[in-house]
């Protein structure tokens, strides 16, 4: 922690020094981390996270996963609809191409507009609001496509949220959590200067 603070500020001294880096100066919002050597709960999420890290990367490339195959299958069911703006079927979202439509489905993910564009994705099926040669799926497909990923995605932020639930409770009941590790090496330094891995007892 200590090692990634200095760095920080290390990055804040160069982005004044230098213009070029100036993109570097909002690092120093992250020096609010020093907290987490005085304030034990701070700390304590702190190492949650960084102990959870694994298996959030799991979760990470699991959801990624799913939102590709599901992008795939998009753009099969509903590429190239006329877009309207708004919530709905847009520029910005829509399933024309794999790029968007992976941007289209993490903003689903986070569930935002989700049932907007899902209501107007079954009225542009009804309406066949599809380029001339396109075949037209059925509602039934767009309904069953819907409600599947967002279920998933429900389960996988479910199962997210666990994950951090269950490390902060494994942190919480560890009889020597690592935060005192920490401070038993720092004492060990202060009482053994010269690094014998020795301390002198006197009576």
């Amino acid at each position: 922690l200590d090692f990634a603070i200095l760095l920080i500020s290390l990055g804040a001294i160069l982005a004044e020094a230098i213009p070029q880096l100036a993109f570097l100066r909002p690092l120093r919002a992250l020096r609010v981390l020093r907290l987490g050597k005085s304030i034990r709960s701070f700390r304590l999420l702190l190492l949650t996270l960084v102990f959870a890290a694994p298996a959030f990367f799991n979760i990470v490339f699991m959801m990624y996963i799913v939102m590709y195959v599901f992008a795939m299958v998009g753009m099969v069911l509903m590429g190239g609809i006329t877009p309207v703006g708004d919530c709905r079927v847009s520029q910005h979202a829509n399933f024309d191409s794999i790029w968007i439509a992976m941007e289209t489905l993490f903003r689903f993910a986070t569930g935002d507009g989700w049932s907007c564009f899902y209501l107007d994705a079954v009225t542009a099926v009804e309406e066949s609001r599809y380029p001339a040669g396109v075949s037209v799926p059925y509602t039934e497909w767009i309904h069953v496509y819907f409600v599947l990923y967002m279920s998933l995605m429900l389960l996988i932020v479910s199962v997210f949220v666990a994950i951090i639930i269950r490390y902060y409770n494994l942190q919480s009941q560890m009889l020597v959590s690592s935060t005192d590790i920490q401070n038993f090496a720092r004492l060990w330094v202060f009482f053994d200067r010269r690094n014998t891995n020795y301390i002198r007892v006197e009576k």
